[in-house]
């Protein structure tokens, strides 16, 4: 049995030596990007993401908004209908919490 005192030794794969290291974020500095001739894909990606995310929030938004106003018109005439008009506003609201 190996004295306590010894430090363990930690078996990394190549990679994670490479990237690891005294003021290394773990992102490997030589990844290509547009600037250097890369293929560019990181620009596209973030063009994606962001048209999913301006979807799901402006189709979020038109859900909150008729069915709110559809709350407001049954509250009128049953206000005891409050608390199920709530949930399905709030799985509108979810909609545009998570996308």
């Amino acid at each position: 049995m190996p004295p306590r005192d010894r430090k363990r030794q930690t078996h990394q794969p190549e990679f994670a030596r490479r990237t690891s290291g005294a003021g290394s974020s773990g992102v490997r500095a030589s990844t290509p990007g547009p600037a250097d001739g890369g293929s560019g894909a990181s620009w596209a990606a973030l063009l994606g993401a962001a048209i999913a995310v301006a979807g799901s929030s402006i189709g979020a938004a038109i859900a909150v908004a008729y069915t709110g106003a559809a709350v407001l018109a049954a509250m009128s005439e049953r206000p005891e209908s409050f608390s199920r008009a709530m949930v399905i506003v709030g799985l509108a609201k979810g909609i545009a919490i998570w996308g």
